[in-house]
């Protein structure tokens, strides 16, 4: 398996990470267009313009692959993948995983990750050396109606500890993130995770927006 090497070609600029949460809407992910964002899983098809982006579960790929394929195709970015099931498919660039508590590792060919691809896509934020970063809609927790996504729910079930598990892991990003002058702003005002300062959307686009000048 040849894996392969992150560049920092993000290097002292900022870093979106996109996740699925009710928070987020079609609006704002408009907004991101033409900035460094990392949209996770079926996010990516609300921001097909995006640079790259990162999943992990074989069983979200076979899906995709199987109904929405065209979609797939009309996605140009990189897509960082830690699956091996995926590694026929153009524009993959597959990652080694390494298990917490070794979330963000220095090596730019692995990312860490055990339940959660918010690990990954703030490590794959680190290698690409990024000074901060925004994270839109890790809400962890449902949204209105039971609801876990702003798109369509996946047709696997979900752990009655989800939530707590992924709080677990996403712990040991913290510290190692802070220890390298990363800063960290969480985007979803009903988010439950207790990590990282929150900011609204408004709030995370005028600072983003103070960024590129």
């Amino acid at each position: 398996m040849a894996y392969v090497q992150i560049q920092p070609d993000w290097l002292g600029q900022d870093g979106i990470v996109v996740c699925g949460g009710t928070s987020v809407t079609k609006e704002i992910c408009a907004n991101l267009k033409g900035l460094n964002a990392l949209p996770i899983n079926s996010m990516y098809a609300w921001l097909l313009e995006a640079p790259c982006m990162f999943f992990a579960d074989n069983r979200w790929w076979q899906r995709e692959k199987s109904k929405w394929p065209q979609r797939l195709e009309l996605f140009k970015g990189t897509i960082y993948t830690t699956s091996k099931v995926a590694k026929t498919h153009k524009n993959i660039a597959q990652l080694k995983r390494a298990n917490p508590p070794n979330c963000i590792v220095d090596n730019p060919g692995q990312v860490g990750m055990a339940r959660s691809s918010l690990s990954a896509g703030l490590n794959i934020m680190r290698h690409k050396g990024v000074k901060r970063i925004f994270i839109f809609g890790a809400d962890n927790t449902y949204g209105g109606g039971k609801r876990a996504h702003c798109h369509s729910e996946h047709p696997w079930g979900r752990t009655v500890d989800t939530w707590r598990v992924k709080t677990a892991e996403l712990q040991y990003c913290v510290s190692p993130l802070r220890k390298l002058g990363i800063e960290v702003y969480n985007c979803s005002m009903v988010s439950t995770l207790p990590f990282w300062p929150k900011k609204s959307y408004e709030e995370a686009f005028e600072m983003i927006k103070k960024g590129l000048v």
